[in-house]
């Protein structure tokens, strides 16, 4: 079998929920691409299981940005704000590629801490780089903003450039920023 159709198990019975499946898919293939580890750390992240995902993260003889990217997803996906920021900072430290999803990522970290100070530094890193034109990031900072208590900036943000109010993307994440702003009062 080659390693796209082992990687296309890895996703199937990720997504069947079957973790044992899973690692003894990964556990008898003689040759593990970066792809195949890849999807072992959005595996483990899926099922929650976020020692077992850094582990092997940890343990791949080569990463990219798909596969950080893969971590830091994860560990918004599982609540871990604070460890996504940290994973960020060593991205760029570490000189590793940042792309749309990277940023995205790191913003709905600061959206989870409900921190406006981290939420501000973030979007200035954001602006600094030139990554706020993309739909993605742009209702990414929405929904951060009205996350951390910043509704003023979200709405602000939001009619100050007209192609957001033609994005159904922005507009979700404004409305779902009233409908938390509405249960905070």
């Amino acid at each position: 079998m080659s390693y796209s159709n082992h990687n296309v198990l890895i996703v199937l019975y990720t997504k069947c929920g079957s973790v044992k499946d899973v690692v003894a898919l990964f556990e008898r293939m003689p040759l593990k691409d970066i792809i195949t580890w890849t999807e072992m750390v959005t595996a483990y992240m899926e099922f929650g299981l976020i020692g077992m995902a850094v582990e092997t993260f940890d343990t791949m003889p080569e990463k990219n940005c798909v596969s950080y990217n893969a971590l830091l997803a994860g560990y918004c996906r599982n609540g871990k704000g604070s460890r996504a920021l940290v994973l960020f900072c060593k991205i760029v430290e570490g000189g590793v590629e940042l792309t749309d999803f990277t940023l995205s990522s790191v913003i709905n970290a600061c959206g989870l801490l409900m921190e406006v100070k981290i939420s501000e530094q973030i979007h200035g890193f954001v602006v600094k780089f030139g990554f706020g034109s993309n739909d993605c990031i742009e209702a990414a900072l929405l929904d951060m903003y009205t996350r951390c208590g910043r509704m003023a900036d979200a709405e602000e943000m939001f009619y100050h450039c007209p192609a957001n109010q033609s994005s159904s993307i922005t507009w979700t994440s404004m409305i779902c920023g009233y409908a938390r702003s509405a249960r905070i009062l």
